[in-house]
């Protein structure tokens, strides 16, 4: 079987929940087809970004195009799917007609603006979120993002009218889906490199460190952040004084980097993020608006890091309260971080049924079922899968 792939952005180095999420399905449809990626660079990336030919597993070729830098003044499009290039449309339609496709994974609705007519591949688009679902919540603080909203719900829309199938994040988002296009709509939902984090148990934890980790240029995860060291993190340090904060994420904008302090580390990027949840006691994960789900949940569930999540942060994902701390305001989540820092020989149990939560969420699990959905996909098409 013969896959193209069509990124609005470089899926590595795997340093962000949209990059992770396209590379490990990527790794779990690769045993399974050979892949071809098409990816647009996105002002996060540069042709230096693009590893040596031959170091670019499991993609067996790529090809790169620089985004549409100067737009025009008004479109009822949404702005990034007018940064999509022409060339990478061509490149795809050029490649297809040497050999055809028997599938195309597009990533995120928008991209799906670079997709020629191919002579017989299936369309599977990976939504990593219902994008006008955010602008909608984003409208009752801005009212002005009203047109922003219809733009994406429009486009959106359009586009899962022309997949063969829609992948969601979550059962919610899949609903969405399938309210618009019966049919269509199924979930693959976020997952983590399981056993990539080393377990370490509460009562083995050293230090009052309360780590948040995820982009620090991203409106959701500021918000989180300037609650947790403006808000939260004084509640804590008035019963545990050497209680701090690490605020670990790329492009931390000045307004995160002005919550530094004696208490507040801002780390800005990481090599790794896995020695990270070895030096920290609790795990914070305020979120209160997004979109899609955040893969940020698992990974301290994964480590035995004691997690504090409101309940929009944990979405997405099947976990029941006795594998994390539940907290939805300021006071509840400083009673519960302060609950980890003072009482973590109590929560060994806890983290125990929070790894094994995680582990239901293994990439090699669901990168096996997203491979089953593309080929069941192609089958309905009547596309041909090459031995």
């Amino acid at each position: 079987m013969r896959v193209a792939w069509l990124t609005p952005y470089l899926p590595f180095p795997e340093n962000t929940g949209g990059r992770i999420r396209v590379a490990r399905l990527a790794h779990g449809l690769a045993k399974r087809a050979e892949l071809s990626l098409f990816s647009c660079l996105s002002q996060h990336d540069s042709p230096a970004s693009v590893p040596p030919l031959g170091d670019f597993a499991p993609w067996s070729h790529v090809h790169t195009a620089g985004r549409v830098e100067s737009l025009t003044p008004f479109s009822l499009k949404p702005d990034p799917a007018r940064r999509l290039p022409r060339e990478l449309s061509r490149a795809l339609s050029e490649a297809d007609a040497r050999a055809p496709f028997d599938a195309v994974v597009v990533e995120h609705c928008y991209a799906i603006e670079a997709l020629p007519a191919l002579s017989r591949a299936a369309i599977i688009l990976d939504e990593h979120n219902v994008e006008s679902d955010y602008y909608r919540r984003a409208l009752r603080g801005a009212p002005h993002k009203l047109l922003e909203y219809w733009s994406w719900r429009r486009y959106e829309r359009a586009a899962w009218k022309r997949a063969d199938e829609v992948v969601t994040v979550s059962a919610r988002d899949a609903e969405v889906v399938r309210s618009e296009q019966p049919g269509k709509g199924v979930e693959v939902s976020n997952g983590t490199r399981f056993d990539a984090f080393r377990f370490v148990p509460p009562s083995q934890r050293t230090g009052s460190s309360i780590l948040y980790v995820g982009m620090m240029d991203y409106a959701p995860n500021i918000h989180a952040a300037r609650t947790l060291a403006l808000e939260v993190l004084p509640l804590v340090r008035r019963v545990v004084p050497e209680a701090t904060l690490t605020l670990c994420g790329r492009g931390a904008k000045a307004e995160v980097r002005a919550l530094a302090s004696e208490h507040v580390q801002v780390t800005g990027t990481v090599p790794e993020v896995f020695s990270v949840f070895d030096r920290h006691a609790a795990y914070a994960m305020p979120l209160q608006h997004g979109a899609g789900s955040s893969l940020k949940v698992l990974e301290p569930l994964a480590a035995g890091l004691p997690l504090v999540a409101s309940a929009f942060g944990v979405r997405g994902y099947q976990l029941s309260s006795d594998s994390y701390l539940p907290a939805d305001d300021v006071p509840s989540f400083a009673e519960a971080l302060i609950q980890v820092l003072t009482r973590r020989a109590e929560l060994d149990d806890m983290a125990t049924k929070g790894r094994e939560a995680a582990g239901r969420y293994s990439w090699e699990s669901l990168g096996a079922r997203f491979a089953g959905i593309v080929e069941r996909t192609v089958t309905a098409r009547g596309g041909h899968r090459a031995a």
